[in-house]
């Protein structure tokens, strides 16, 4: 940063397009505006209008690098860009509408959230429904059912068919669009647009590119949002169920799908049967650790060396390569162009391997939410699951489990504590706790009646859980603010404390005579 460097002259390039590149059209932009007083971008935006589809294909291209420029965008805005480029969208060229729906792609990417709510606002959904609905039309009418189910077909290549990259570029909208804001996530349920993602989902097996972007797209659009849940039909479920368990094709970007996939299926749990939720979510999980065990850091160092290379060969056309590499939702920038293929491929595979960390770690962050975690259900088979531990201490023999594993249960059973604000839960919680108790110091007496040295560590570590728990007793009862786990805990207190010299010697260690009479006003002003 702060370098010069000396200029390179380089032959002029062949155009493959026979189009002009950026810089040059935005030379004939500055001349076409020297002496107007109008900005030199101005020009580009009036060529949108050009009768010659040429002309307005030129004019998206140039647009498309220019939004991703610094202070490229910010001078555009002014040109009522989006109510312009809009109506490309939907125009008689299939160049035109792929090259508008790329301009509008990247302009979700350079601007932000706030440029997106800029285009939801100047109504740049309008076209992008009847665009994806038209392209979706056309697709699904027009080609083979295997074809639809994403089979691979004889002279339908998906890159060199216009109508199928129109499409990825505009999901890719739609999905930033959806990304921002909440008005393109209403409109895109109003629309019905979920047939359109479906479509692209069936493709996994002829274009991955196109699937992961409708994945993506799919994950952001379901989550929290109950109307587009009722759209969903069972061969829906089962699409997503087989994409889940799919494999083949790029590993890295395979593995992003079924991550994107993974994060549909946790949003649409309340749909999968309840008896197929727990062997789903298992599944979810099982993808999510596949993903979280590939080691980025070694991929990174590697990147890294091969741009290193590449600066030095190209006198530090590689440094320009930063954060800001391409990626899914991420188009490339001009200098990521100019890297050699086989770089180029390696920071693709790079950014996929980061995304896909990321998705799953935004997954498990979701799956470990409150609201989520302690679901109805949940609750009430934790509760019953205490309930069958509290009558199976009860009903224990001397022999059933020895003082080690009561002391780690009781452990386990005092975090239950905070896990859930549920009164019935809490009450199953300390039913349980004191069922423990009970155990324990059944326990205790029979042990210390036959001599410490024929339990060894036995003793000890009854003594010291039960050091701990009544502890842990005895600050429930002075805080809790719920009266009956008060008299609960009280109760397992004297339950554990009753009888025994061995529990008299650690009431007297932990100060229990002194914590109760400090209790007992409070608990009778309660009363």
């Amino acid at each position: 940063m702060g370098k010069s460097r000396s200029k390179k002259y380089k032959s002029a390039r062949p155009r493959p397009t026979g189009l002009p590149s950026v810089a040059e059209a935005l030379r004939e932009g500055e001349a076409a505006g020297n002496g107007t007083g109008e900005p030199p971008g101005l020009a580009i935006v009036e060529k949108l209008q050009s009768a010659s589809a040429e002309e307005r294909e030129c004019a998206c291209t140039t647009l498309a690098g220019l939004v991703l420029q610094e202070n490229g965008l910010a001078a555009l805005l002014d040109s009522r860009l989006v109510r312009t480029l809009g109506p490309l969208l939907l125009d008689p060229s299939q160049a035109v509408r792929e090259g508008a729906a790329g301009v509008f792609r990247n302009m979700t990417v350079g601007g932000g959230h706030d440029l997106c709510d800029h285009m939801v606002e100047e109504d740049v959904m309008t076209p992008l429904v009847a665009l994806l609905k038209q392209v979706t039309g056309q697709l699904t009418h027009s080609q083979p059912m295997d074809m639809q189910a994403g089979v691979r077909h004889a002279g339908s290549d998906p890159d060199r068919d216009p109508v199928w990259r129109i499409l990825y570029q505009a999901v890719h909208l739609l999905w930033n669009l959806c990304e921002s804001t909440s008005t393109a996530v209403c409109i895109f349920n109003k629309e019905s647009l979920l047939p359109t993602l479906l479509l692209c989902l069936r493709q996994r097996d002829r274009n991955l590119p196109l699937a992961l972007a409708g994945a993506q797209c799919l994950q952001t659009v379901t989550e929290d949002n109950a109307e587009v849940l009722q759209q969903f039909s069972e061969d829906a479920l089962k699409l997503l169920e087989g994409l889940l368990m799919g494999e083949g094709g790029d590993p890295v970007d395979s593995l992003l799908l079924r991550t994107t996939v993974a994060g549909c299926i946790f949003n649409l749990k309340a749909l999968i049967p309840a008896g197929s939720q727990s062997e789903a979510l298992q599944a979810v999980v099982r993808v999510l650790a596949r993903t979280l065990e590939h080691d980025i850091a070694t991929a990174i160092t590697s990147l890294r060396g091969m741009l290193g290379e590449q600066q030095t060969n190209n006198n530090g056309t590689a440094d320009q390569v930063n954060g800001e590499a391409a990626g899914p939702g991420r188009p490339a920038t001009p200098e990521q162009n100019q890297l050699p293929q086989v770089t180029r491929a390696q920071l693709d595979q790079v950014m996929s391997l980061l995304s896909a960390q990321q998705t799953a770690l935004e997954i498990i962050a979701n799956m470990c939410l409150p609201d989520d975690l302690f679901l109805p259900r949940l609750l009430t088979v934790q509760r019953r699951a205490l309930l069958c531990l509290r009558n199976m201490l009860a009903v224990l023999d001397g022999e059933g489990m020895d003082a080690a594993g009561l002391v780690e249960v009781g452990s386990h059973l005092m975090a239950l504590f905070t896990a859930s604000g549920d009164q019935e839960f809490q009450e199953a919680v300390t039913g349980a706790v004191r069922s423990l108790l009970q155990r324990m110091a059944a326990v205790q007496v029979t042990q210390v009646g036959t001599g410490v040295t024929q339990v060894g560590t036995g003793v000890t570590r009854v003594g010291t859980g039960v050091t701990l728990i009544g502890t842990f007793l005895a600050e429930v009862a002075g805080k809790d603010a719920v009266l009956w786990v008060v008299a609960e805990a009280l109760d397992a207190i004297f339950d554990v404390f009753g009888d025994g010299p061995q529990v008299d010697a650690v009431a007297a260690n932990i100060g229990l005579v002194a914590k109760l009479r400090q209790i007992s006003p409070v608990f009778k002003s309660r009363h």
